[in-house]
This record gives C-alpha cells, sequence and structure tokens, in this order.
C-alpha cells in the first residue's frame, strides 16, 4: 500500500480544505501518471514513508487509527482517506485476504502479544502514577498533582 499524506489539523476547516484540494489535485495526477506517485510522495507527503516513495507495506486491521482503516475497507482503486492527521492520498496495490489457521500455528504468537500488551499496559500505569505524584510545571500530563502554570 502507498499513500501521501496532506497534513491538515482536526478542526482546522481552512487548513482541511486546502488539503482537500491538495489532495485531489495529487489523485488527479495519480489517475493521470500512476509512475508518478514516488516522486509525488516524495515532494508532497508529509509522512516519513515519503522517502520509500509513500510506501507503507503490508498492513492489518488495527495496524492504523480507526478511520484510515475505516477508509481502506471502502476503498476500490486510488482514493483520499479523511484522518485526524489530514488527507491522505492511498493507493492499495494488493489485497490478502486473511485465513483461519489451527491454534497449534498461532499459539506463540498470541500469546506474545498478550505479554506485550501487558507489559504495555503495566508501564502505562506505572507512568501514570508517577505523574500523578510528580510536581511537574509548564505542561499537562493529565494526572499532575501540580496545576498547569501560565
Amino acid at each position: 500500500m502507498r499513500h501521501i499524506l496532506v497534513a491538515a489539523p482536526a478542526g482546522d476547516e481552512a487548513a482541511r480544505g486546502d488539503a482537500r484540494r491538495q489532495a485531489e489535485a495529487i489523485l488527479s495526477a495519480v489517475s493521470s501518471d500512476p509512475a508518478s506517485f514516488a516522486r509525488l510522495a516524495a515532494a508532497s507527503s508529509a509522512c516519513p514513508s515519503r522517502l520509500q516513495g509513500g510506501s507503507l507495506g503490508q498492513i492489518g486491521r488495527g495496524q492504523t487509527v480507526p478511520e484510515f482503516e475505516a477508509g481502506l475497507a471502502g476503498l476500490d482503486g486510488p482514493g483520499i482517506i479523511e484522518t485526524r492527521y489530514g488527507l491522505h492520498v492511498v493507493v492499495v496495490d494488493r489485497r490478502i485476504p486473511g485465513r483461519e489457521l489451527p491454534f497449534d500455528l498461532v499459539r506463540e504468537a498470541i500469546a506474545a502479544w498478550l505479554i506485550a500488551g501487558s507489559r504495555e499496559a503495566a508501564i502505562r500505569q506505572y507512568i501514570a502514577m508517577l505523574v500523578g505524584r510528580a510536581a511537574i510545571t509548564g505542561i499537562d500530563l493529565g494526572g499532575s498533582s501540580t496545576p498547569l502554570v501560565q
């Protein structure tokens, strides 16, 4: 999958309008000349993937923000997907349908995924506890006992 991110903050309607016009122009250029995608990504994308011609490689469910994933599900051919980050000109090069695997083949991967998730939750909880105990000024970390300094 390849994409070009035209960044625009959520809630900034003027920036979103400008981004939409730019994304539509890029989509038109890509539709006219599919070989131009990598060049356009390098020149226009706000995503680090621009260094790889906009390639995100193979992605699966849960690997992107929900609105991007939902947009991909309904995309047939090149298109534009709007997310909290801006507008993405997207080309899906190939879809690989999922299939059910025997439990014995995925047991270790499931165990590793559960352990990683548990570790991440514990780290988030520990950091939140430290933030709650800290006297932090100048930034709101959501839980600090010291109010934000203005």
